[in-house]
């Protein structure tokens, strides 16, 4: 599995769902195990007839997001975290998720292998502040009403972050519009780094 099938497979996520239950999910949790699985399930189908390569979830003692395997040694590990963008925006010093994801590059760094290492980052975007008729379904709605929801601020914030996790390089990066739920349209921006 090469960052080219990773990057294609990652665009084309929402494919794995329905029309706007995506939007649905992301709005009431972090979903970083469904956004794995959806991912594992795509590159799984990609790799149906190949005998030799098959793609796991919660791979062996280290329990890696998502492995692929080659004659069944490594070829390929994924580590995954979600979040929310006004995680990058909110006052918080490293901003969210700096740490999960520095301890995931560490997690991967200790697997004794010779191949492709990678942090995926996923954070969900409102583009407009859900009303009140749903604070109940929506764990996250103080988050994305206090904190502004602007571009450009995001732009900064992920900023801060690339940087506080080491500046490693970015393979691929993109925006997916997953739908409408509880009257908010939202959109899934994603980050693979190479964390080799």
């Amino acid at each position: 599995m090469n960052k080219t099938e990773i990057s294609e497979e990652l665009a084309q996520l929402h494919c794995e769902f329905t029309p706007d239950s995506l939007a649905y999910l992301l709005l009431t949790s972090k979903s970083e195990r469904l956004l794995c699985g959806a991912l594992a399930s795509r590159l799984h189908t990609r790799f149906t007839d190949s005998p030799t390569k098959v793609v796991c979830r919660e791979w062996k003692k280290f329990r890696i997001d998502v492995a692929a395997l080659s004659n069944d040694k490594p070829e390929s590990l994924i580590e995954a975290k979600a979040a929310f963008t006004f995680d990058l925006i909110a006052d918080r010093q490293p901003p969210y998720p700096t740490n999960p994801v520095l301890k995931d590059i560490a997690k991967l760094r200790k697997v004794d292998f010779c191949s492709d290492r990678y942090v995926l980052v996923f954070f969900t975007h409102v583009c407009q502040i859900p009303n009140s008729r749903s604070p109940q379904a929506l764990k996250y709605l103080r988050g994305m009403r206090k904190w502004d929801n602007d571009r450009s601020e995001l732009a900064k914030g992920f900023e801060r972050f690339h940087e506080e996790i080491g500046g490693l390089p970015i393979v691929t990066s993109g925006e997916i519009e997953v739908g409408n739920a509880f009257d908010v349209d939202v959109c899934l921006f994603y980050w693979l780094f190479d964390a080799s």
